[in-house]
C-alpha cells in the first residue's frame, strides 16, 4: 500500500476493546454465512510487489520502493487510472507523478 507523499492516502486502524472486537467478529461470521460470493480482490492483489510491471522500466528489480497503483492514487494531480493495479518502482512513479507519462 502507498503511504507518505503528496496526495497519497493513509489507512488507519482503530482497535476496539476485546469485547467489542469479539462481537464484531461474530457479526462478520453471520453476515458471511448469508453472503456466498467471494470477496472482490484488491487492486494489485496476487501481483509481485517487488518488481516494476512497466515493460519499459530500465531496472524493474532495483528500487528503494515499489508502489501498487490503486483508485486512490492521486499524487501530482495526475490521472492514474490507466495504471490501475500496476506495481511500479520509485523511478517510474516519480516520472509519472512529475511528467504524466512513464516513457523517459
Amino acid at each position: 500500500e502507498e503511504a507518505g507523499g503528496e496526495g497519497e492516502s493513509f489507512h488507519f486502524v482503530w482497535w476496539k476493546g476485546a469485547e467489542q472486537q469479539a462481537e464484531a467478529q461474530e457479526e462478520n461470521k453471520e453476515s458471511n454465512k448469508s453472503n456466498n460470493s467471494a470477496p472482490a480482490p484488491k487492486s494489485g492483489e496476487g501481483v509481485d510487489r517487488s518488481r516494476c510491471t512497466y515493460e519499459g522500466c530500465a531496472r524493474p528489480n532495483e528500487s528503494c520502493r515499489f508502489y501498487v497503483i490503486t483508485k486512490d492514487t492521486k499524487a501530482g494531480g495526475r490521472d492514474w487510472s490507466s495504471l490501475l493495479g500496476m506495481v511500479i518502482c520509485n523511478s517510474c512513479y516519480a516520472r509519472f507523478r512529475d511528467r504524466g507519462r512513464l516513457e523517459p
